[in-house]
């Protein structure tokens, strides 16, 4: 990363950009990250026409990011799948929303940066939204709630582009916002995914914008949105499903703080 000028941002480094080497496009990932680097320097005629560079690499249309179901397959940078960012406490469905991001002061429930205290339940509470400093691994994942019994993408129609920062743009998760407060994941005995103020529903709010939709969405004819586990096997979700059932499957180590199994048959 380049340092703190007003063109660092630049080189700021998605979810998906990172699998680009895993997925073949090794040689495009290299000069996107050249690109980003130049760009996120100072102005130049060089920074410029990295910067122009970057812009049409962002816009490159990759196929294994977008379902063919989707809608919006045909446009530039689109992407269809989003990744498991657990349990929301503020800011849920916001649009282009920066309180997430990765150098957060505070990753907990509370966001309280004096009070850590809250950290571990959140961590424990997603696979890819977590405290900034922590790293979530399968191994966790399996000591715990376990990779079978967990969540890691799927699909939304709400997605934005797979170069985006923002975590509307990219992720998925439960909003529980008043619901949960203190050291627990345990959901309420009448947990419905809706609150006043929020749906957390599959295929909630079709006609929201993007980044604006924070849950599984498909267009597929039965509505079941596709879902890949923490273990790779891939599998379809009804939206009629047990809503406190689903909400349990976003968490990877839900057990150690009051949720109920999840049974593989459960879902």
């Amino acid at each position: 990363m380049n340092g703190p000028g007003k063109n660092a941002g630049n080189d700021d480094m998605s979810l998906f950009v990172m699998t680009l080497p895993y997925l073949d496009q090794v040689s495009f990932y290299q000069r996107w990250e050249l690109a980003a680097y130049v760009a996120a320097g100072e102005t130049s005629a060089a920074q410029l026409r990295a910067k122009a560079d970057l812009d049409r690499f962002n816009a490159t249309k990759i196929p294994i990011f977008v379902c063919p179901n989707d809608p919006d397959t045909k446009k530039s940078g689109g992407l269809s799948y989003c990744a498991n960012i657990g349990y929301v406490t503020s800011q849920y469905n916001s649009a282009a929303d920066t309180s997430h991001v990765v150098d957060s002061p505070d990753g907990g429930f509370d966001s309280d940066p004096e009070n850590d205290t809250d950290l571990p339940v959140k961590f424990a509470s997603g696979v890819f939204w977590r405290p900034w400093n922590s790293g979530m691994t399968l191994d966790y994942i399996a000591a715990a709630d376990g990779l079978t019994q967990t969540l890691m993408l799927s699909e939304n129609l709400q997605a934005g582009k797979w170069s985006s920062i923002y975590t509307g743009d990219l992720g998925f998760g439960v909003d529980v916002e008043g619901i949960l407060t203190g050291p627990t994941l345990k959901l309420p005995a009448d947990f419905i995914l809706k609150t006043d103020h929020s749906d957390s529903r599959i295929n909630a709010n079709y006609s929201a914008g993007e980044g604006q939709a924070w849950r599984p969405s498909s267009r597929h004819p039965s509505g079941a949105v596709n879902v890949v586990l923490c273990d790779g096997s891939g599998k379809s979700l009804s939206p009629q499903m047990d809503p406190r059932v689903y909400a349990r499957l976003l968490t990877p180590a839900g057990l150690r703080y009051g949720q109920d199994v999840v049974s593989q048959s459960g879902f």
